[in-house]
């Protein structure tokens, strides 16, 4: 334990200031290289280790491991793929979907989703959807201090889940590949909020709107049949029977 407090220590340690370099070079003091901590700690290999952990049985290393991977998910593209390569993606996604995971140990997993997915570029953010870190975006909804980041990681998934139907759509048509299955999940989740809060409790006045403002930028439903469509997928709507939508 003392071992994994000290690399987790290391992970949130500040980078060398560049700043202060220029600074000292051009009052002529001695410089020093810029250091990234978290890479050495990386070319230590490090992350698999940190995986196997938070598998452990001890909840205090568990909660320390899932700390320090969320620190590095914070970081630069390498750093976040160095977590996801590790495999550590999908245990951390059932820790939060096991109510029986301890609470602290739950939220440190929650923080190296969000974070991956907030920092992540598109080839990442498909890997973590399919690695199902949009249920742990769900779950962050019930928190009432962490909705508006759940709410940015969603509207991160959403931007990139169109992006890949904008280019599916080159190779098959609308009715051979049917709805993404995650924008519709996105969707139930925005919509929950929209219509009156989070999923447990009520949301403050800037969560309502900064949902309705994702809301209404990618979805758009019938007013009386209730039936959702990506904006980016409107031909896919059509007249009902019942309400000639």
């Amino acid at each position: 334990k003392p071992a994994l407090r000290t690399i987790g220590n290391i992970v949130c340690a500040d980078c060398t200031d560049q700043q202060q370099q220029q600074d000292n070079h051009l009052n002529g003091r001695l410089s020093f290289p810029v250091v990234d901590f978290t890479e050495i700690i990386l070319e230590c290999d490090a992350v698999p280790c940190l995986r196997r952990l938070v598998g452990h049985h001890n909840r205090e290393i568990q909660k320390e491991a899932c700390w320090t991977l969320s620190n590095i998910a914070a970081g630069t593209a390498s750093q976040i793929q160095a977590v996801i390569d590790s495999g550590a993606i999908r245990p951390l996604v059932d820790l939060v979907n096991n109510d029986l995971t301890d609470k602290e140990v739950r939220s440190e997993a929650c923080w190296v989703v969000l974070n991956a997915t907030s920092c992540g570029n598109d080839t990442q953010i498909s890997i973590l959807i399919e690695e199902g870190c949009v249920s742990v975006l769900g779950v962050l909804l019930t928190e009432p201090n962490m909705v508006m980041m759940a709410l940015e990681g969603i509207e991160r998934v959403l931007q990139t889940e169109e992006a890949r139907d904008s280019e599916d759509l080159y190779h098959a048509s609308e009715e051979e590949l049917g709805q993404r299955p995650t924008i519709m999940k996105c969707a139930s989740l925005i919509k929950t909020v929209v219509a009156g809060g989070s999923p447990h409790g009520n949301a403050s006045s800037a969560v309502s709107k900064r949902a309705r403002r994702i809301w209404d930028h990618h979805f758009v439903s019938c007013a009386l049949c209730h039936n959702n469509y990506s904006r980016c997928r409107l031909r896919d709507s059509h007249f009902c029977n019942e309400c000639k939508c």
